[in-house]
């Protein structure tokens, strides 16, 4: 049994967690998702709006849970990148 400090911020992983993730983004009624190519699905976060879906893409961005990815960097194509503006 431990007993931890309520001063002291227990970091679960999660919401700390930078990666990069690539696939296919596709609109759906919620909002852009992530069709990863190892087979997972991504709801992502954006501030601005994604013009080009369907579309292939490779985002780096914050996991927020599970599913939930908030880019911070997204390139929709080999030759354009879109930095995330979530200032």
């Amino acid at each position: 049994d431990e007993t931890v400090d309520p001063g002291t911020r227990i970091n679960t992983g999660m919401s700390e967690r930078m990666t990069t993730i690539s696939g296919t983004l596709e609109a759906t009624p919620r909002g852009p998702l992530l069709h990863a190519d190892d087979g997972l699905c991504w709801r992502v976060r954006t501030r601005d709006p994604i013009d080009t879906l369907p579309s292939p893409a490779t985002i780096r961005g914050r996991l927020l849970d599970p599913g939930t990815i908030e880019a911070e960097y997204l390139q929709t194509s080999p030759s354009a990148a879109q930095p995330a503006d979530n200032a």
